[in-house]
């Protein structure tokens, strides 16, 4: 083959393409106030100190955080601005120095602050200290410095010699670490000083961990005090809730430092500034720090989660700083559809601009990509442009979604998150589950109903084929986090063998959740893998029952049987549960006998069920954006909130409404203007807050492996051929889209992200860029066999008689379903004259219009 100039290449290069991808972006989340879009008064400036009581004590300090909100909700900390008054300390109870308020004598206090003629009250509240404790004091400062990290003494095997349990779970196993292990080696009562817990800390000796803290810190007074008390095991109040405070807040462009406060409410009633003692975890990796008094750095405009960990609390914060504007206005878009009302007012709040609406040639390419995984052809591309139809969207996307095709990119999908492989499933049961996944979606069944029904079924997979979800989840633990993870968006992995360090779940949750699958067996029927030792290799059927036994599970934080019992923490998405008190398994009033656990869990899970809604209807939004409201779509958690909250809570709403319907939230998705937005390039976004994330841009990315694959074949006229087992015998499939199992090999559709499906998580299908793409698509088996073919399209439109110009316009009609520019019609004319031979031009326009970034990427 004759491959083009470099001359052309670069043309093509510069012309057609756009970025290959972008780069994938953490989940960036959006602030929780709104602006009603038919507001017709004006929100009123206000001054507002957060917290508005604040309880000190001569050891615990508090942060009086003062705000002046403007009237476009838009804040900025004025707590050390010279013009602000505070009247009302009487320094016999507290006494108030450059934002602290120290507790000296119990009292209270009522204060008033004054800013820009504005005025707001703090409650101030002095008590004395209670008795220094091991758990609550001493605790904590092991968190807060670190040293029972994964990645220090809280290690599975600790650090030299040393071992803590992970972020202090188990207090009573560090106390005898701390205090009792190697003849009371790492403390010294008689001499505080010398005790090596100290010395090491202070890195007064050498010690691997560095510097924690200083000798004059409030950390090396405690654990001093706590030595010379003689390290007692003693117990304090235990903590109920976990506050941080403002918990959402949009700052105004030029404020870079915002304060984050955390308040801890225990068990006696006390409330404690607690900011010091927390673990405050930012969701960027760069462009904000954090300081230990909870003070937020901003480089440069940015939206930031910050996950809040306090001895067994968990809590969130949400900061927007804002860029300075854009002159843009959206004021000017119509809004016909409830979502792009949603994201109007939130582009409104941001000072984001809204893209533009896309070309009809890019939007109706972009429809058939989202919805059936397809290019559209030369005369369904033509037809869209040149109708006149005011509904010529909402009939289109009629007829995408009853094309069998938008059912077959279901069952893809769903195939990839319920792990529908050849070698555990066999290649007969990965058909008959890929088929029954696709049925469900040409019936348009209640997703509701469906998923009730997959994690219930039980019987023969060949037979049943729900009852497959039991054969590809194997035991208790991976059905347990495979069911949280794909129906609830939950990741509750981490919870197995410690309490989740970054979320509220504890091993409660996961072992309750756990026992519901200990009564489901599995007999093998006519397994005859040729390989006899790998038993993971499965070729025949499998009957999946339920033993008559009581559904418990051993319980190791506990050391005892438990048994089911439903997530316990409020599964409504929308909220930020910060409460993480412990839960009594025995408790449970789930104790139901082996055969109908199954369907218990199953009603919990799917009826009147917030969280599942959301979940379904966050990774419906994914599958046509790229990228979900809540992103990664399978990690729904307070410090990983929406973008949008308010447009998840309509969409779960709607979805509700819908009977759990796929189709009819996809067309409300698909109608709307926010899906036929620009692209826009965004860049490394310095300046601004980058607008992918709110969807005022659509979101570019490469497209799907198969898509990719049957793309590559439809535009050059040569089917692809996959062998497929099913009821009927060996059958061919020529398309990557209709594929029920995965590649038995690597290849093209491995290289470009198919997943393997070994995991239910959504990075599994990877979006990277890599070299061996590029290989693939410049001279790789799939491209260059199908552009050298006999009887490909190249040939079809050489036999036509067809003039230069109208081939080339049929190349790139077919190809990236649009005319040619007047300037691309002229090089590839140009090229074609100067080709050794029609056909050899023909396929070097051709593959240079394969290798264009166009035509890899939804835009």
């Amino acid at each position: 083959m004759a491959f083009p100039s470099m001359d052309l290449i670069a043309f093509f290069r510069s012309s057609i393409v756009l970025t290959l991808l972008v780069g994938s972006m953490q989940a960036i989340a959006l602030s929780e106030v709104a602006v009603s879009e038919d507001s017709a008064a004006t929100p009123a400036r206000k001054l507002q100190v957060l917290p508005s009581q604040v309880v000190v004590t001569p050891e615990y300090p508090a942060v009086l955080s003062v705000w002046y909100v403007t009237e476009q909700g838009q804040s900025m900390d004025v707590s050390r601005d010279p013009n602000l008054v505070i009247r009302g300390f009487d320094p016999a109870v507290a006494h108030f120095s450059e934002g602290w308020v120290r507790g000296i004598e119990p009292g209270t206090l009522d204060v008033t602050v004054e800013y820009a003629g504005l005025s707001d009250k703090v409650h101030v509240v002095s008590e004395v200290d209670l008795p220094l404790t091991y758990t609550r004091e001493i605790a904590a400062t092991l968190t807060r410095s670190g040293c029972n990290l994964g990645t220090c003494h809280g290690n599975l095997h600790g650090k030299g010699g040393f071992r803590l349990s992970l972020r202090g779970d188990d207090p009573l196993f560090d106390h005898y670490r701390l205090a009792y292990e190697y003849g009371q080696r790492r403390i010294d009562c008689w001499e505080p000083e010398s005790s090596l817990l100290l010395l090491k800390a202070t890195a007064s000796i050498p010690h691997q961990g560095g510097k924690r803290f200083s000798d004059d810190d409030p950390e090396y007074r405690w654990l001093r005090r706590w030595i010379a008390e003689g390290a007692p095991e003693s117990h304090g109040p235990e903590l109920v809730s976990l506050n941080a405070f403002p918990k959402s807040l949009r700052l105004a462009h030029g404020q870079q430092e915002a304060r984050v406060l955390v308040h801890a409410e225990f068990t006696d009633g006390s409330i404690r500034d607690v900011t010091r003692w927390c673990r405050i975890e930012p969701s960027l990796p760069s462009g904000v720090r954090v300081s230990p008094d909870g003070l937020v750095v901003a480089d440069r405009p940015l939206d930031v989660s910050l996950g809040i960990t306090y001895l067994t609390g968990r809590a969130a914060a949400h900061l927007v700083f804002l860029g300075p504007g854009s002159e843009e206005s959206t004021a000017s878009i119509t809004v016909n559809n409830p979502i792009d009302g949603f994201i109007q007012s939130h582009c409104r709040e941001l000072q984001i601009a809204q893209a533009g609406r896309v070309d009809d040639w890019t939007l109706v390419r972009r429809l058939y990509l989202a919805t059936v995984g397809r290019l559209p052809t030369p005369e369904e591309s033509i037809g869209f442009v040149e109708s006149n139809e005011p509904t010529r969207v909402e009939r289109l996307v009629d007829e995408l979604l009853a094309d069998p095709g938008f059912d077959y990119a279901w069952a893809l999908r769903w195939s990839d998150l319920l792990r529908n492989e050849d070698k555990v499933m066999s290649s007969r049961g990965a058909a008959s589950f890929h088929d029954w996944l696709r049925q469900q979606s040409a019936l348009d069944r209640s997703v509701r109903d469906w998923v009730g029904e997959l994690v219930s079924s039980v019987g023969s997979t060949y037979d049943n084929p729900p009852a497959s979800f039991h054969r590809t989840h194997r035991d208790p633990f991976v059905t347990a986090e495979s069911t949280a993870q794909v129906f609830l968006g939950v990741r509750l992995a981490c919870a197995k063998c410690h309490n989740h360090p970054f979320d509220s779940w504890r091993q409660d949750d996961y072992y309750g959740l756990a026992a519901y699958f200990t009564t489901v067996e599995r007999q093998q029927i006519d397994n005859k893998p040729k390989d006899a030792l790998d038993k993971h290799i499965i070729t025949g059927d499998e009957i999946i029952s339920l033993a008559q036994r009581p559904p418990q599970i051993k319980h190791p934080g506990r050391s005892k049987m438990v048994g089911p019992s439903p997530l316990s923490q409020p599964t409504n998405p929308l909220s930020q549960p910060t409460n993480s008190a412990q839960r009594d398994p025995n408790s449970d009033d789930n104790q139901v006998d082996g055969e109908q656990v199954l369907e218990r869990f199953a009603n919990w899970l799917t009826h009147d069920n917030a969280q599942f809604d959301a979940n379904i209807a966050n990774r419906i939004w994914y599958q046509y954006f790229g990228r979900g409201i809540v992103d990664p779509p399978d990690d729904f958690r307070s410090s990983n909130p929406p973008s949008n909250p308010e447009l998840l809570a309509y969409l779960s709403q709607s979805f509700r409404d819908s009977n759990h319907s796929i189709k009819t939230l996809s067309r409300l998705i698909l109608t709307s203007d926010t899906f036929a937005r620009r692209s826009m390039n965004d860049g490394d976004q310095l300046d601004a807050l980058n607008p992918v994330p709110y969807f005022a841009s659509f979101p570019v990315r490469r497209l799907g492996a198969e898509v990719l694959m049957d793309a590559i074949s439809n535009v050059t006229g040569v089917a692809a051929k996959f062998q497929v087992e099913s009821d009927e015998g060996t059958i061919l499939v020529h398309q990557a889209m209709r594929m029920p199992g995965i590649p038995k090999k690597s290849g093209f559709l491995t290289a470009f992200g198919k997943p393997n499906r070994l995991l239910d998580c959504e990075c599994e299908r990877t979006n990277a860029v890599s070299l061996a793409q590029s290989l693939a698509l410049v001279n790789g088996k799939e491209v260059r066999e199908r552009l050298t073919a006999r009887g490909n399209r190249i040939d079809g439109l050489l036999s036509s008689q067809m003039e230069s110009e109208g081939m080339i316009r049929s190349l790139f009609l077919t190809t990236l379903c649009r005319p040619p520019h007047a300037s691309e019609l002229q090089a590839s004319v140009a090229l074609l004259e100067e080709a050794p031979s029609p056909r050899d031009g023909m396929q070097d326009v051709l593959w240079a219009l394969i290798n264009s970034k166009e035509f890899a990427l939804m835009r």
